[in-house]
């Protein structure tokens, strides 16, 4: 029987495999993203209904999932998660979908000491109310951490994880569990399934493999939890991501992610992808020239920093960063005190200070979602969410950052934002 399913996050790495998969058996797959881009032109052309909208939306959200038999949440880790879910939960309620499954985490738990795992553990016991059927799906580490930390200028992995062995699943293997059970729900009603990868290795075995398939040297070099958390915060990473990925490690170390099931062969009738398989799939990515994947580090660094010491209220560190003339541009309306262009260093805590104080303390909320760079110039894809103090709007969009880094030295800094949302919060 053909289903109407609905994918949120269909461009990210679970949701692509969801769709496909589904699509392959002949379903009608309603694929939700934030921005029609060439990941969700491709999705269209292999035959998903892409639909664009804010996960933050209840309308956008309730039109997806108008019609739909079965629905998908995932969500990125960003600020935002729980709301979304509410939202999504909302939009499956009122349009009377029958079945959820939630891409959650081995990790989530009431106790747990970082934002992200809580928030899933909450988003769990919600959706646990849902008048129709849910399965939770709680993964392991993904084995897309061997791609993201991956440093092919030196043949290094620093992560703290000591020797710990863990089964790292593969996104798509977990996009393949969640078609499977969107695909026939009933049978899956109420279900928490823990999703592992085929063994337990630790990193010392990883790079062997690696070493073997890639046919160079390959080292992991354990390092500690401060020094991970430092590295996070020079790529630009949010906060709360930075966190989560510390304890998810410091999770990973202390058994919370060990285990090993046949619970992927068991929904999908196929085992999850071995290590191997995984770095021969991926082999362009773990095989780009060292100039091409770190040679840009300075500009992308340095961003990261500018990030990091903002994040901390590090205000004239920050300012350090930036060349003592800039090219700084944020359009807007001029009653907007932070808007306009500034050309000296000393302007720059000026902008924070004055953005900062229209805000109310403790609602700003921003996560940096990608660092585009080429050569000395880059684009910052992130997302901002802030409550305005004079008018108490909740406002939230995305917004692109165009740097330039010459010298080590930030020259330029444009902001393009949704002037007239920020203008209606704050000035009413």
């Amino acid at each position: 029987m053909t289903r109407q399913i609905l994918i949120t996050g269909a461009t990210g790495k679970t949701g692509t495999t969801a769709t496909t998969a589904l699509l392959d058996q002949g379903h009608h797959v309603r694929a939700l993203v934030h921005r029609f881009d060439e990941r969700a032109e491709r999705l269209a052309k292999a035959g998903a209904e892409v639909v664009t909208g804010d996960m933050l939306d209840p309308d956008a959200v309730s039109r997806a999932a108008k019609g739909m038999d079965a629905a998908y949440f995932a969500y990125p880790p960003a600020p935002g998660l729980v709301e979304a879910a509410a939202t999504f939960l909302q939009a499956a309620e009122e349009n009377h979908v029958g079945a959820i499954v939630n891409m959650s985490q081995l990790a989530a738990r009431r106790d747990a000491p970082d934002l992200e795992s809580r928030q899933h553990w909450i988003i769990e016991r919600m959706l646990d109310h849902f008048s129709g059927t849910v399965t939770h799906l709680q993964p392991t580490t993904f084995a897309e951490w061997l791609i993201e930390f991956w440093n092919p200028a030196t043949g290094e992995y620093r992560l703290p994880l000591g020797g710990t062995r863990v089964a790292s699943i593969a996104a798509e293997d977990i996009g393949r569990a969640a078609a499977a059970v969107l695909a026939d729900p009933q049978p899956h009603a109420g279900k928490v399934y823990t999703l592992f990868g085929p063994a337990e290795v630790d990193y010392y075995q990883i790079t062997e493999v690696m070493a073997r398939v890639l046919g160079r040297r390959v080292t992991y070099v354990p390092i500690s939890p401060d020094e991970f958390r430092s590295a996070l915060r020079q790529r630009g990473r949010d906060p709360q991501l930075i966190e989560h990925q510390v304890n998810v490690a410091a999770d990973v170390r202390d058994g919370l992610y060990s285990g090993i099931n046949d619970t992927v062969r068991r929904l999908t009738g196929s085992d999850p992808l071995t290590i191997e398989a995984f770095i021969e799939r991926n082999r362009q990515r773990f095989e780009a020239a060292p100039a091409e994947a770190h040679g840009k580090s300075g500009v992308r660094e340095t961003i990261g920093e500018l990030f990091g010491l903002i994040g901390k209220g590090e205000l004239d560190r920050a300012a350090d960063l930036f060349a003592e003339e800039i090219d700084w541009l944020v359009p807007g309306d001029e009653r907007v005190p932070w808007t306009g262009s500034r050309t000296r260093r000393e302007e720059v805590p000026g902008y924070f200070t004055d953005l900062w104080s229209a805000m109310v303390p403790g609602e700003n909320q921003m996560s940096v979602d990608k660092i585009l760079v080429d050569g000395p110039d880059a684009v910052v894809l992130s997302h901002v969410a802030s409550t305005a103090k004079a008018t108490g709007r909740r406002f939230s969009m995305r917004e692109a950052l165009r740097m330039t880094v010459e010298d080590g030295k930030i020259t330029r800094m444009h902001v393009y934002e949704d002037t007239q949302l920020v203008a209606e919060a704050v000035l009413g």
